[in-house]
């Protein structure tokens, strides 16, 4: 055989010129078993590794190797390792799949209603790759003999549709996206290639279309937020029972409910009715609801006579028929002093959204006179301490309940019993805190539900006990005092038949109970939580006594508060505490020695009760 480049006779069968080293005409050809079937594929490393081994093997060595003395023979060897290696790598380099070139994507159903789906020809691809993939690095151990590797491919792919498949009418398009999992080529011994796109809609079946909402009625009871929906249909194609919505759902006014037609195919409507529905889902607003009174702002002017009026009847009821002992008591006035709201607390995950409930407390001033009391009645009456110039002044609150602002105006509901009350005992506060806590109390405050004021009460939202006296301000201790020396001005002449000639205030002192303060501050035991006395010295004289004498009075408070702004107030005055006194002074309270005075307050409680004293009170001590 003669090579044709140089014309060097060579053996027959050589596959080289032993001369040039050029390829042989008539030498056979090498075929590799693995060919790319694909169009349009990326090339990966791979493919340009083999494609710069074939260049180099088949350029033209003849110059070069005359230069540097290279052996046609060891060319022809280079030559056929290289076409090896070319062979090599074409048989173990991973395939790559073109998913598109084996899907369709169809559109099927009717006008309005088309669904798009996608047909991948799982067989073909099987077909072509099914023998050639296996399981590569950690799936050879999780999958091999749970599952072909044909079937992980499968299992990996996913092509989904944009929100409108499903509402289609012809020619409508509709976006695609082929999801595949990521660890694929991790897998498997093949890569895969695929594109998102888009399809037109076609060839959907026209039929009629009639409104499936026209003749239904959709209505909302009860309360806002709390409202219920309730649906009717009183045309003669569909029934009430071909809607559904979420019959558990609560409604406010202002927000929207979905209504919709259970799910059906269009072929049973068409075939039962010989038409389709236009649509398949509605939205209402939400409106006519009456609402739950949810803000004090809510309370308009006529609202707020209607309440007062109510609050006012039950006031100078109540006072006329309860038996206190009064003599010929009288209500001078009752005037608006504000309200409480009590509402839902939707912050609280255990308060249910369903909850529509709310109580308004009309808080009234009311001013009582006393023309004709003796000494013993007044005693036994628990605004004792109060009792000024003949009168006290009370608040009281009438709670209404399930309070609705209306589509014709506010109602409720009214009980006598929803009346309480609470006289004034501390100059400084806008409305006895004690009134503030029995209202919080009754509601389960602060988890169940939150508690609005208006005029200064809303004060209180907040408040902390007081535990040493270095936490009471100036200004509020003045205040207490001079409410503690009211009292004793009208305790001591009315109960010692004395004139005092003369007071001073002494000091002061704050008692906690142990038990209270390593359990920590509850506002339902704030009253009891601690006490605090204002002690005064008062010089007192009559006709029987010679001169004048001293004697010492404590004043007691319990639940002494201080409020966010910093001031401080009491829930209730208790009154002059102590005694009782012998001598011409037998029953009353107060003493005359004041190391007597000092054991009352703090020495007999000291087993019991943590205390801060003064220093002007500690210098009373035995």
């Amino acid at each position: 055989m003669f090579c044709s480049k140089c014309g060097t006779e060579n053996a027959d069968g050589a596959k080289f010129c032993k001369g040039c080293g050029a390829e042989l005409a008539g030498a056979p050809k090498q075929e590799t078993d693995v060919k790319n079937d694909e169009t349009n594929v990326k090339e990966t490393e791979t493919t340009k590794t083999v494609e710069k081994a074939a260049e180099k093997a088949t350029q033209k060595p003849a110059a070069s190797s005359s230069k540097k003395g290279i052996s046609p023979k060891l060319i022809g060897i280079a030559a056929a390792i290289v076409a090896a290696l070319v062979v090599f790598l074409m048989i173990t380099s991973k395939p790559t799949i073109d998913l598109s070139k084996y899907t369709k994507i169809e559109t099927s159903g009717y006008d309005g209603y088309g669904q798009a789906r996608a047909v991948v020809d799982w067989e073909a691809i099987r077909s072509k790759y099914g023998k050639k993939l296996k399981f590569e690095g950690d799936a050879k151990a999780e999958y091999d003999g749970v599952m072909t590797p044909m079937d992980l491919l499968e299992g990996s792919v996913k092509i989904s549709f944009d929100e409108n498949n499903g509402k289609l009418t012809n020619g409508d398009k509709v976006a695609y996206t082929w999801t595949v999992d990521e660890k694929l080529s991790e897998m498997l011994n093949c890569k895969v290639k695929y594109k998102d796109g888009s399809v037109k809609a076609k060839n959907l079946t026209e039929v009629a279309k009639f409104d499936p909402f026209k003749n239904l009625t959709v209505t909302f009871e009860g309360v806002s937020p709390g409202g219920r929906v309730k649906v009717e249909y009183t045309g003669d194609v569909l029934e009430t029972k071909d809607f559904t919505y979420d019959e558990d759902a609560v409604v406010a006014n202002g927000g929207t409910v979905k209504i919709s037609l259970k799910k059906q195919e269009m072929s049973y409507y068409a075939e039962k009715y010989g038409k389709i529905p236009a649509m398949s889902e509605k939205e209402y607003e939400v409106t006519g609801l009456d609402e739950m009174l949810a803000s004090i702002d809510d309370i308009d002017d006529a609202f707020a006579a209607k309440l007062h009026k109510e609050t006012e009847d039950s006031i100078r009821s109540y006072i006329s028929a309860v038996d206190y002992d009064w003599k010929e008591a009288n209500v001078e006035s009752v005037e608006p002093a504000g309200y409480f709201l009590v509402v839902p607390n939707y912050e609280n995950e255990n308060v249910s959204d369903k909850a529509a409930y709310s109580t308004v407390y009309d808080v009234e001033k009311v001013t009582i006179s006393f023309e004709a009391l003796d000494e013993y009645d007044m005693m036994d009456t628990e605004f004792a301490s109060t009792l000024n110039d003949g009168k006290v002044t009370v608040y009281y609150a009438q709670a209404f309940k399930n309070a609705i602002k209306g589509q014709n105006g506010c109602s409720y509901e009214l009980s006598a019993y929803d009346l309480i009350y609470a006289p004034v005992t501390s100059p400084d506060a806008p409305v006895p805190c004690e009134l503030y806590v029995q209202i919080t109390e009754e509601e389960t405050y602060p988890t169940e539900w939150k508690v609005l004021a208006n005029n200064g009460f809303e004060a209180y939202e907040g408040y902390t006990p007081v535990n040493k006296l270095d936490e009471i301000s100036d200004a509020s201790r003045k205040n207490l005092v001079d409410y503690a020396i009211r009292v004793v001005e009208d305790y001591v002449p009315r109960t010692f038949d004395v004139d005092i000639k003369e007071y001073s205030y002494v000091g002061d002192a704050i008692l906690v109970e142990k038990s209270m303060a390593e359990k920590g501050y509850e506002m339902r035991n704030a009253e009891g939580y601690n006490e605090y006395w204002i002690i005064l010295e008062c010089k007192i004289a009559n006709d029987n006594l010679e001169g004048s004498t001293s004697i010492y009075c404590g004043v007691k408070y319990n639940g002494l508060i201080k409020l966010p702004d910093g001031s401080s107030t009491a829930m209730k005055c208790v009154g002059v505490s102590g005694g009782p006194l012998a001598g011409p002074f037998t029953g009353k309270h107060g003493f005359v020695e004041p190391a007597d005075l000092y054991d009352w307050v703090i020495t007999d409680w000291r087993s019991s009760k943590e205390y801060d004293v003064s220093e002007g009170f500690a210098a009373f001590e035995r």
